[in-house]
């Protein structure tokens, strides 16, 4: 875990020892034989993430992973599995650990966004267009809420600004720890999506992503300073909690690499080995990122860095 490879091509390997026997998993045929406990490993290709993760048959099963294309979102980089191509696009992994050696997996995620807003509901919204929150025109309510000097520039390039949207809403039956929406989102647990269009002549926004009426939101934007101190708590919090780590593994996005924090600097990975000095990590830059979330088992992510230590 020494360095990390951005810009160019690379590759990097990590050997397992045969008590954590890492294999492909045909999930279709292997249903009941799959420990639940350890969430599974996703790669996939744009066009295929949401059958990898959301096909009814597997969408009850905790993964991570992450999503492989070029800068344009396209799946140049396909998903290679026994010295060929995957012709579904993506492919499931599971350690099978023997008898033991139970592996138990701690996965902690930082998404970095700066929070300009208070928990706002959503009235009305189609497809991926916002047209009321909170009884007004999402326009207005992102115009209260956005730094002043910085709003012309918002009007111009929409898309640096984030809607922080909850996994679910109001009808659905939450977690004894999850009362309400706003416990979710204030925890961590949302999709961002992208502002991609405004309406001015009715007031409208437009993600990039499908929302429903009645989640809640929040408006954000992307702060480095936020991202490396979310991390280095989390990392804090678990270097207090694992015993005896192992390995690790790290998804980190495209676009939170040195280009984010600046001075050439993979700030993810640097306080990872300052926090686990000893640890082997392997992992892999994405355009998207795989993770269980708080009332799904595994979402998309985006501008997120998702960390597991496997620990004995």
């Amino acid at each position: 875990h020494n360095h990390w490879v951005l810009d160019q091509e690379g590759a990097a390997v990590m050997i397992f020892p045969a008590e954590y026997d890492l294999e492909p998993v045909n999930l279709l045929a292997a249903q009941n034989k799959l420990n639940t406990n350890n969430p599974l490993l996703c790669f996939s290709s744009p066009e295929h993430c949401k059958l990898a993760i959301n096909h009814p048959k597997w969408q009850h099963l905790p993964m991570l992973g992450a999503v492989t294309s070029n800068a344009y979102g396209i799946s140049s980089y396909p998903i290679w599995q026994g010295s060929r191509v995957a012709e579904s696009g993506f492919i499931h992994l599971s350690f099978n650990a023997k008898e033991n050696f139970n592996l138990t997996a701690n996965t902690i995620i930082s998404q970095g966004v700066r929070r300009i807003s208070t928990n706002l509901l959503i009235n009305k919204a189609n497809a991926n267009c916002i047209s009321e929150i909170e009884n007004k025109s999402p326009l207005n309510s992102l115009q209260s809420a956005i730094p002043k000097n910085i709003y012309s520039m918002f009007l111009e390039q929409p898309y640096h600004t984030l809607c922080a949207v909850s996994e679910t809403k109001k009808d659905v039956n939450l977690n004894d720890d999850d009362k309400d929406l706003a416990n979710a989102l204030n925890k961590g647990f949302y999709r961002l999506f992208n502002i991609i269009n405004i309406d001015e002549s009715k007031e409208s926004i437009y993600l990039t992503g499908k929302i429903k009426e009645q989640q809640q939101c929040f408006w954000a934007l992307r702060d480095n300073l936020i991202a490396k101190q979310e991390w280095e708590l989390s990392l804090q919090t678990l270097q207090k909690e694992i015993k005896l780590p192992i390995f690790a593994m790290l998804f980190c996005n495209e676009s939170r690499g040195p280009y984010f924090h600046g001075n050439n600097d993979d700030t993810d990975l640097a306080l990872f080995k300052q926090y686990f000095p000893d640890i082997p990590l392997i992992g892999i830059y994405s355009s998207a990122e795989i993770s269980p979330g708080s009332h799904y088992q595994s979402l998309l992510r985006r501008y997120s860095s998702v960390l597991t230590i496997y620990s004995q």
